[in-house]
């Protein structure tokens, strides 16, 4: 595709894109169809290049490979997901799709285990003492103690949020442990604190992107504009 080719066709969508401002209309949609449909097109051609190909069909040409039962489960899971496409085979499919969901089950469970909570009691698991020592001396890093300090209150804090057991007791409404409730309370404000970073973050992306577009469209116009 040429320059010229790639410029215009990045015109169109971004004009189509930024025409939602005005309401939904056609432009608007043919630009997210194409986007749904080139994101669609590029999943299955991964997909087939790097795991259907290498891994199932590529090896059945192969004749001893009909020997090896790695190659024969796949190859069940494949036909038993084709029966849902029909409305008469579809409870065949339950089978690999309960693998499927297990597995991101799994993965997910494992990702947040190692990624995320094991990383952060980690991270809690620090000194509050401003006393330091290198190299045979000793001197006092007040920053590093507060820091370390607002890591350990906010993990505990935010955890003590999340608590949602409550005690019934007859003739009483139940409520968490009386414990529990400040340190809630304090919770609230480091997860008010994150949400508003994480939102301002993807407000400044999403900024930036829309002065990027905004940028190209001018220089397209002021190209074609005697």
């Amino acid at each position: 595709m040429s320059d010229v080719a790639a410029a215009a066709l990045g015109f169109f969508l971004t004009v189509a894109i930024l025409s939602y401002v005005l309401g939904d209309n056609v432009l608007f949609r043919i630009a997210a169809h194409l986007l749904i449909g080139v994101t669609a097109g590029y999943l299955a051609a991964v997909a087939w290049q790097s795991v259907l190909w290498p891994q199932l069909f590529g090896r059945m040409l192969n004749l001893m490979a009909w020997l090896d039962p790695a190659l024969w489960i796949p190859l069940i899971l494949v036909l038993l997901m084709i029966g849902r496409s029909t409305p008469r085979l579809s409870v065949l499919s339950s089978v690999p799709m309960a693998f499927l969901v297990g597995l991101a089950a799994a993965v997910a469970v494992g990702g947040a285990l190692t990624g995320t909570l094991i990383p952060q009691i980690a991270a809690t698991a620090v000194s509050l003492s401003p006393v330091r020592q290198s190299s045979g001396a000793v001197f006092f890093d007040l920053e590093s103690a507060l820091s370390n300090l607002i890591i350990l209150v906010g993990t505990v804090t935010t955890l003590a949020y999340f608590h949602f057991g409550a005690r019934p007791r007859a003739g009483e409404v139940p409520a968490r442990p009386f414990w529990v409730a400040p340190l809630a309370r304090v919770g609230e404000v480091f997860l008010a604190v994150a949400f508003g970073a994480l939102y301002a973050g993807a407000l400044a992306a999403s900024l930036t992107a829309l002065i990027d577009r905004v940028v190209f469209v001018q220089q397209i116009v002021g190209r074609l504009l005697p």
